[in-house]
């Protein structure tokens, strides 16, 4: 009898231990190409980490409640895939126009690929039955007039781009500047710029050249690059230098980068900066008297007042130095940045010229939809608009978007968003997902409530993989 009982027991432990192993190598392995993580207030799978920060995200009740934007949360992924999806259930307690998720495409630049969970401002001028619709898929082209039969002939031969606002759509540059003439070198900047950034910058049938002086004041093991991309995002030209050593340290070893290339065919074109936050770049020096940083900068902190220029519909401020707090000037009016770790906002009045922008010292981030120079001449853009929080339809004519209205699931919305994988590259084996509500007061809104969140996963099954090797 003791023996029979002895047995049982052995069964169940190794059945147990079995089915452990089984269900430990069906999430790492996913033997079928797909795996699915669900986060609730009840419940949050393993897979999915660091929801937050605290400030911005808590749980009440049968909801995580966001008061503060962006939040993010890593997703832990155990082998390759090809796409991860983004499904959410959300009420909008603030009737927030555009809410959006992105994933981390760029760990240096900190650059996400956004893409809309709901847009308000698109869903009302999509119902208005006064703007003509072409849809093609997710791809949707509204006209004030109807002058285009489909939208491969609005592709084919679009109007100017000025006429134009496009949400979730990537439009080619295709700016032309009148009279432009080049200037054989010019100082683009003096001041101490924080990590990576991104400008547009215009050659009118050319060579470019751009040289950047940078330092360190710590060992940096990444190393720096400069690159220039074309109107269609292909790379033209890169130069990269190897990581410093802790003899290159101290704003006194200052280092060199210089980009080169052959002749340009006119037009705008987008320097890329890559470099981590240990690096500063002390001046940038090149032959073209239009550079303008897109969306964002960061200034070291430094106590002699700076002038900005934008072009751009909003401004949003943030520091993580105290010392950096302070009251700045946009146009003619006052902004104050009053916390550390908190996003001050406000919209850009003259939307039509270079707004100034005067700070009492440096280290703020700068950031905004659009532009931002370091002097009124060397503005430059592309002429498309882009459809976000200030948007105003009293000078565009036709809009273009890639977009999807969201579902409902009575009081809750349900909305997703898929993303390739390909080219992403994971952080310690797990993915980063951003949830954006542009424009949300840090801890000073009502709130989107958000009832669950599902990712998943999916790429090569086990089999197919067997069957690539023997192809």
């Amino acid at each position: 009898m003791r023996k029979n009982c002895l047995l049982i027991l052995r069964i169940v432990l190794y059945s147990a231990i079995i089915f452990t192993i089984g269900v430990i190598f069906w999430r790492i392995i996913a033997p079928n190409g797909k795996v699915a993580y669900v986060w609730t207030p009840d419940y949050q799978a393993d897979e999915i980490k660091k929801l937050g920060p605290n400030e911005r995200f808590a749980i009440d009740g049968q909801a995580g409640v966001m008061r503060g934007s962006p939040i993010y949360f890593n997703v832990r992924a155990y082998r390759p895939f090809n796409s991860l999806t983004v499904s959410i259930k959300y009420k909008n307690i603030d009737q927030s126009p555009i809410i959006e998720t992105g994933i981390l495409v760029d760990s240096v630049l900190k650059n996400y690929q956004l893409k809309p969970l709901t847009n308000t401002l698109l869903d009302d001028l999509v119902n208005r039955n006064s703007w003509n619709k072409l849809e093609k898929g997710k791809i949707i082209l509204l006209q004030r007039k109807k002058i285009y039969a489909t939208i491969e002939d609005f592709l084919a031969k679009p109007p100017a781009g000025t006429k134009i606002a496009s949400y979730n759509y990537n439009w080619p540059a295709q700016t032309k500047l009148k009279d432009y003439q080049s200037p054989k070198k010019i100082l683009l900047s003096g001041n101490n710029l924080v990590g990576a950034w991104q400008a547009y910058i215009y050659f009118k049938n050319e060579a470019a050249n751009v040289k950047i002086k940078y330092y360190s004041n710590s060992v940096d093991l990444s190393e720096v690059k400069l690159l220039i991309r074309d109107a269609n995002g292909k790379i033209v030209e890169t130069v990269s230098a190897k990581a410093l050593n802790k003899d290159q340290l101290g704003a006194n070893n200052q280092q060199e980068i210089n980009l080169k290339t052959n002749k340009l065919i006119e037009g705008l074109y987008k320097i890329e900066w890559q470099a981590s936050r240990n690096i500063v770049a002390k001046t940038i020096e090149c032959n073209s008297s239009k550079f303008s940083f897109i969306s964002r900068l960061e200034l070291l902190d430094q106590i002699n007042p700076i002038k900005l220029w934008l072009k751009s519909s909003n401004v949003a401020l943030q520091t993580v130095n105290p010392k950096a707090l302070q009251t700045v000037r946009l146009g003619g009016l006052n902004l104050k940045v009053e916390d550390v770790y908190t996003q001050y906002s406000q919209a850009v009045l003259c939307r039509d010229r270079a707004c100034p922008l005067t700070l009492t010292r440096g280290g703020l981030e700068v950031a905004g939809h659009g532009v931002i120079a370091f002097s009124p001449e060397a503005i430059v853009a592309a002429d498309i608009t882009p459809i976000d929080y200030w948007f105003k339809t009293d000078k565009i004519d036709y809009i273009i978007a890639n977009y999807e209205p969201s579902a409902s699931d009575g009081e809750w919305q349900l909305a997703k968003n898929s993303f390739d994988l390909a080219g992403i590259k994971k952080n310690k084996g797990y993915y980063e997902v951003m949830i954006n509500v542009p424009e949300m007061a840090n801890n000073n809104s009502s709130g989107l409530q958000i009832s669950e969140i599902k990712v998943e996963l999916e790429g090569v099954s086990l089999k197919q993989a067997i069957l690539n090797l023997f192809k």
